[in-house]
């Protein structure tokens, strides 16, 4: 349980990067803090950040603020393989997308990226 927690943190480190000083603290105290958690009460729940902050998603190259809570876990890439997937090969410039329901605003930002400023 700790070591599949760990690796999760580690996609979240590898995914993610701190646009100050106060985001890239809150990445590794959170880390710290979820983990003893998860050894003292061995609760599992998503992991979450302690504080709100803006975070670069490296891969995609967009900003996200964070409200704290497990709004880090939701926008990790490739968490829903399947719909990430669908939606990186399906949208083209020009194309339309709408994500209706959006938690966090992670594919509706996705989406923008694909398909541009004429989208």
């Amino acid at each position: 349980m700790i070591g599949a927690r760990l690796l999760l943190w580690l996609r979240i480190l590898r995914f993610f990067n701190g646009l100050t000083i106060r985001s890239w603290l809150n990445l590794f105290v959170s880390l710290l803090v979820d983990i003893i958690s998860l050894l003292t009460t061995k609760h599992i729940r998503n992991p979450k950040l302690l504080w709100p902050g803006l975070y670069l998603v490296k891969q995609y190259n967009f900003i996200i603020y964070v409200r704290g809570a497990d709004d880090i876990y939701h926008a990790l890439p490739r968490r829903e393989d399947r719909a990430h997937d669908f939606i990186v090969s399906v949208l083209r410039s020009s194309d339309v997308f709408v994500d209706v329901g959006a938690n966090i605003g992670y594919y509706t930002i996705l989406g923008s990226k694909l398909v541009g400023s004429k989208g």
